[in-house]
């Protein structure tokens, strides 16, 4: 029977994959997860306030200062940017009964205790209906711009296209080294540098005929020096 070859390990961002996940895997979702949250949380708390100022604008004359916004009521079927970005972490819809200050807090809770691989497709997904921003921040050596989570399926890009490919002994050492030195360069692939050449006589432009050069010169007037002595 023939030996089948091993496979050769593959890289996201400098990071080896793995099954089951590796550490360094985890870590590096663990910061993903919380750039994503952070994004989503600032988005949704922008759209708390335009929701508050657009509310206390249609407010009438007499119930001013004496509504509170948190109060009032909430519905999911409008077509609002807030009701969309409940939607999206809350997987719920509201009816009537439900105040702003309710789902509010819903948001919070459900948007922290988001298990990073749910975070991933969700925030893929918000990114691609125009709700998030793509990801910007470097997480990892390898992302030129913003990295996603490793390790799980893409239905959605939310950041950079992640550097893929299979990788043998020699770049596996490469990738690590990397990681500690971004000047690291394999000095197995290092080009040879070429021996200088060295000029000993030059074609005289006015005579036409060969000069020896003042270096060779002094060479031949030193080695007759010393045979001299």
């Amino acid at each position: 029977m023939a030996k089948l070859s091993k496979k050769a390990p593959t890289f996201q961002y400098g990071i080896q994959i793995t099954k089951p996940h590796s550490s360094a895997m985890y870590d590096h979702n663990d910061k993903v997860a919380e750039v994503l949250k952070s994004t989503i949380l600032s988005i949704w708390e922008k759209a708390l306030k335009n929701a508050s100022i657009t509310w206390e604008n249609n407010l009438e004359e007499d119930q001013k200062g004496l509504s509170f916004f948190h109060d009032a009521s909430f519905t999911s079927e409008d077509d609002s940017h807030l009701a969309k970005l409940s939607k999206a972490i809350s997987f719920t819809g509201y009816g009537s009964g439900f105040t702003i200050e309710d789902v509010n807090d819903d948001f919070k809770n459900d948007l922290e205790n988001m298990p990073n691989w749910q975070l991933h497709e969700c925030y893929g997904e918000m990114k691609h209906d125009g709700l998030v921003p793509q990801m910007e921040e470097n997480i990892s050596y390898g992302a030129s711009c913003g990295a996603m989570m490793v390790g799980f399926p893409n239905e959605y890009y939310y950041g950079s296209v992640y550097n893929t490919y299979d990788c043998y002994e020699d770049q596996l050492t490469d990738e690590l080294e990397k990681v500690a030195n971004p000047n690291y360069s394999n000095p197995k692939y290092k080009k040879a540098t070429p021996e200088p050449v060295i000029v000993t006589s030059y074609l005289s432009p006015f005579t036409g005929s060969t000069v020896e050069c003042s270096k060779a010169l002094d060479n031949e007037m030193a080695n007759e020096s010393e045979n001299i002595q």
